[in-house]
């Protein structure tokens, strides 16, 4: 079966009907309880989330099959942030359609999105899972500590403190946004995220161990304090042919 990934941006080319199946594949397996509007268009616009800005904080691609004529597949990558690796970005929403499960398509998932990070710049990727890890182990992944997951605001302040670091004619000045800055924002920020998750399951209860319960109000699957933060190192292309 021959697989190719479709990007979903408004300047980029696609079939709507490509972006419909991507939306009815996301909320057959994370349905939302919507209680104005319509679900699907919901999922639309959050396909599109964090991809068109100047400094955008996510790429969204669908898996297309040339045999079956349609989209069987999706996934998204966002930035990431941590202080002890490289460049990195976070695998999310990571799907395949349900009829078409158990045939290896998963494997075959992963290796476009790690193909896509690569071509993106990004050096190591990181996901997370509360219930396939033997899977993501098999594709070469490791546990790890949980990163921070960029937003546009954050992405903003990450690339101004590049443009800064690359400059070598302006001086810092009192008052500069500074990597240490940066840094300590980045650990507040995960702190918060990690009390969110703990608030959740004292909700939930313990025995949850979904990622995004069904009927949730939220559009994307999120990690609680029960998942299981993993993570690749991302060979470059050249690497691998010579190894």
């Amino acid at each position: 079966m021959v697989l190719k990934a479709i990007e979903f941006r408004k300047d980029s080319p696609y079939q709507e009907s490509e972006l419909q199946k991507v939306a009815e594949i996301l909320e057959n397996e994370w349905p939302t309880k919507v209680s104005t509007g319509c679900s699907i268009e919901r999922r639309k616009r959050f396909i599109f989330s964090g991809t068109d800005s100047d400094n955008a904080s996510a790429s969204s691609f669908g898996i297309y099959s040339e045999e079956y004529k349609t989209t069987i597949g999706f996934f998204r990558l966002r930035k990431g942030f941590s202080d002890s690796v490289g460049n990195t970005c976070v695998i999310v929403s990571v799907v395949v359609d349900e009829k078409q499960r158990n045939k290896g398509l998963g494997r075959r998932l992963m290796n476009i999105a790690e193909n896509k990070a690569r071509d993106l710049g990004y050096e190591y990727i990181y996901l997370w899972t509360d219930n396939a890890s033997s899977f993501y182990r098999k594709c070469g992944y490791e546990e790890c500590e949980p990163i921070l997951i960029s937003s546009p605001i954050f992405s903003s302040l990450q690339s101004r403190i590049e443009t800064r670091d690359n400059s070598t004619s302006v001086a810092s000045k009192p008052g500069d946004i500074s990597t240490h800055f940066l840094s300590s924002l980045g650990s507040t920020l995960l702190k918060k995220q990690s009390l969110k998750t703990r608030e959740y399951i004292a909700k939930v209860g313990e025995d949850d161990t979904t990622i995004n319960p069904k009927h949730s109000n939220s559009t994307e699957e999120k990690p609680t304090n029960l998942s299981i933060w993993m993570r690749k190192c991302l060979e470059k292309a050249s690497e691998k042919r010579t190894a």
